[in-house]
């Protein structure tokens, strides 16, 4: 699978001049539009999407639902939003775009 995907990082130049100009190894991103990491981060997503297939969801039993575990996982996955709201608030980062 990740050798089979790893060649979609060979679309970047459609990108790269327009939207993204990061620094590259070698500087390949000036002087061809494309870059090795590109090639690599196919390759590694592809193998992360791959493994991660291998496992069935599967629903939650209804005793399962209402226990403290969910709920403190609810709390969890919630934090990045609320500390997005809260810095943003706090903060003038994203005023000046």
């Amino acid at each position: 699978m990740c050798i089979g995907t790893a060649p979609l990082g060979l679309f970047e130049p459609l990108f790269f001049p327009d939207y993204w100009f990061p620094p590259t190894l070698f500087r390949l991103g000036e002087t061809t539009g494309f870059d090795i990491e590109s090639l690599i981060f196919s390759f590694a997503v592809s193998g992360l999407f791959g493994v991660s297939g291998k496992y069935a969801l599967k629903p939650l039993a209804d005793g399962e639902k209402t226990s403290r575990r969910h709920r403190y996982h609810k709390c969890l996955l919630s934090m990045p939003v609320w500390l997005f709201l809260g810095l943003e608030g706090l903060t003038n980062l994203g005023r000046h775009l």
